[in-house]
């Protein structure tokens, strides 16, 4: 075990669940797409895939590695220490991007550190999928646009949310 004490960047986990998840992710988002941009199915299934792609791919992790700075920067790559409520907090949002491994905790912080990243994994796919959507879809206000993507990506986070809250219930429990 050379690496026992390196820690767990949550990007390895959080980009997996993403890619598991793309097809049914893609799915929900073409259906808001159909609704509010009138894009034929087909159309909005693949703008949403493309889209959904690249946010997975490169959007989520420029985040994450934005959010791994702010946690360096901040004294973030070393413990403090697990003893008290506060701590636990800190620990799992201050110290989300990359966790401090804590042995005995990791089980239950590695999907409330997930969670807590699922706010600015949010904001950058909203962003990236806007861009990825007007470039696909030229004639389409942006203001409708922007406005499909952000319900869109609130119902897919919605789900993360929820996959998470199950994955750190169960590990408290």
């Amino acid at each position: 075990m050379l690496f026992a004490n390196m820690g767990v960047p949550i990007v390895c986990v959080a980009v997996p669940i993403m890619l598991i998840a793309l097809l049914p992710i893609a799915l929900v988002e073409s259906i808001v797409y159909c609704r509010f941009l009138r894009r034929p199915f087909k159309d909005a299934f693949w703008g949403a895939l493309v889209a959904n792609l690249w946010s997975t791919l490169v959007g989520v992790p420029f985040v994450w590695l934005l959010v791994l700075v702010v946690q360096l920067c901040i004294g973030g790559g070393s413990a403090w220490g697990m003893e008290t409520s506060r701590q636990r907090l800190e620990a799992v949002t201050l110290q989300a991007a990359w966790l401090i491994p804590y042995r005995d905790d990791l089980p239950w912080m590695i999907p409330a550190a997930s969670l807590a990243l699922l706010l600015p994994f949010y904001l950058a796919s909203v962003a990236v999928e806007f861009a990825a959507l007007a470039a696909r879809w030229p004639t389409l206000a942006r203001r409708k646009i922007i406005a499909s993507v952000v319900v869109a990506n609130a119902l897919s986070y919605l789900g993360l949310g929820c996959y998470y809250g199950i994955e750190l219930w169960s590990r408290l429990g």
